[in-house]
């Protein structure tokens, strides 16, 4: 007889965590079979590719939109659906850092309508990083109704925070969700027999009173940089800690003289990591902090790199 597949999310914003947290999860499931389905924001996919590369399950891959958002939804449940007939144990969904859960009761519905296998939706998993949490839900809708809408909240990054700084990121989720627990971390670590626990918890507040979500918040832009040519590493390096600046989350792949390069920054810093993904020249992806920055990007983009460039705004699909 099939075994029921445990159903969960995890979620939380750009650069919070989310793949450590997952891939520390993986490591505690080694004799378990695992489906992974990984959301990237944006339309190249990043993490998906990394996950496949470093872990070997298999990933489906929904690119162009958010697993909560209405323009992927569809696609999204025929691959939870999908995934249900095959003979695995836990079924992991790593959403989108910009995802809104806003409608995840009508999603959960449409699967249990359309699922033919038993499943157990265990619930969602939000990673909050506290260095931008307590900026992040006062400007962001998406980050709000992620915290709110969790069944279990992990604080990751401790260490980068002071005892006074992490106190008011843990007053903050206790008021936004209070009945969630809440894990206090670094690095992703979770203890074993935690983790089981939630697992064997039961959903019992989607339908609980949640905070209310303003809808009016501002909504980041999504700007792809694209083009044909190999950029020159140097220029490269001297334009993304420029661009990162502006951002909350700077990531692509980039062909350059030194070959190709996996770009993920912050606007604390961007790392460059040899790639085997195949690419002519570079598709970049930047979310910006700073509101409609598209001038300002192609202005660096010239001044430091000079090569042909195409920039086209993108996300206000993904959102709603």
């Amino acid at each position: 007889m099939k075994e029921t597949v445990y159903l969960y999310f995890i979620t939380g914003f750009l650069g919070s965590g989310k793949t450590t947290f997952l891939k520390e999860i993986l490591n505690m499931l080694p004799k378990e079979k695992v489906g992974l389905i990984v959301n990237e924001f944006g339309q190249i996919n990043v993490d998906g590719q990394i996950i496949t590369t470093d872990s070997g399950y298999e990933v489906v891959e929904i690119n162009n939109g958010q697993v909560f958002c209405g323009c992927v939804s569809g696609n999204f449940v025929d691959s939870i659906c999908e995934y249900l007939t095959l003979p695995i144990r836990h079924l992991i969904v790593e959403t989108s850092g910009m995802a809104n859960p806003h409608n995840i009761q009508d999603i959960l519905a449409n699967v249990e309508n359309r699922a033919s296998e038993d499943y157990e939706y265990k619930g969602m998993i939000c990673i909050v990083d506290p260095t931008k949490a307590m900026m992040l839900v006062e400007s962001l809708n998406a980050v709000r109704s992620q915290i709110s809408k969790s069944e279990f909240l992990v604080i990751n990054k401790a260490d980068l925070v002071t005892k006074e700084e992490l106190e008011e990121v843990q007053g903050m989720v206790a008021e936004l969700n209070p009945t969630a627990p809440v894990l206090v971390t670094s690095f992703g670590k979770i203890d074993e027999e935690m983790f089981l626990s939630f697992l064997k918890g039961e959903v019992s507040r989607l339908n609980a009173q949640v905070q209310n979500i303003e809808q009016s918040i501002l909504r980041p832009l999504n700007y792809l940089l694209a083009g044909k040519e190999p950029v020159p590493y140097e220029k490269l390096v001297e334009f993304s800690k420029r661009a990162a600046k502006l951002s909350y989350r700077y990531k692509g792949y980039a062909n350059t003289d030194r070959g190709v390069m996996l770009v993920s920054g912050l606007d604390t810093g961007v790392n460059y990591t040899p790639s085997d993904y195949k690419i002519e020249g570079f598709d970049l992806v930047l979310i910006s902090s700073e509101g409609d920055i598209k001038d300002e990007i192609e202005a660096l983009w010239q001044a430091y790199v000079g090569t042909a460039l195409q920039i086209s705004e993108k996300g206000k699909e993904y959102w709603d």
